[in-house]
């Protein structure tokens, strides 16, 4: 019975937990790697209405990315989990690029890079860092 009651508490947030955006706020976003993570987060996010720029390095990571997501949201057609016209409207929320344009209009950038251990320049390789100042 404890137990039934501490898997209750944990579905809501501390009371004195404060969040500076809410989750339904913002309607843009990027993300950085179009891997099967980066891939399965934009899609999660475009089905949720929200404007997707999927960026990677190489134009074939993104079109592996994007079939990915096709793929995805194909079994979710076959298997009526959503129709269509919705499967149409998420990949219609999806932006492919290899570029930054459209970056700076994002309310959050979710980087989602395979890192590579073997090199000194980690995960943010050819993301372009805030000027300091």
């Amino acid at each position: 019975m404890r137990l039934f009651f501490l898997r209750e508490d944990a579905k809501e947030p501390p009371s004195d937990l404060k969040l500076p955006i809410k989750p339904d706020s913002f309607q843009h976003a990027a993300v950085l790697g179009a891997g099967a993570m980066g891939a399965g987060i934009a899609r999660i996010l475009a089905e949720k209405g929200v404007w997707v720029r999927l960026k990677d390095i190489k134009p074939e990571y993104v079109a592996r990315g994007m079939d990915i997501i096709r793929k995805m949201t194909a079994s979710d057609v076959s298997r009526r989990r959503t129709t269509p016209r919705q499967a149409e409207i998420t990949l219609d929320h999806i932006s492919p690029t290899t570029d930054y344009r459209g970056l700076k209009n994002a309310d959050i950038v979710i980087e989602a890079v395979l890192e590579d251990l073997g090199t000194d320049l980690g995960p943010s390789q050819g993301t372009p860092q805030p000027a300091e100042g």
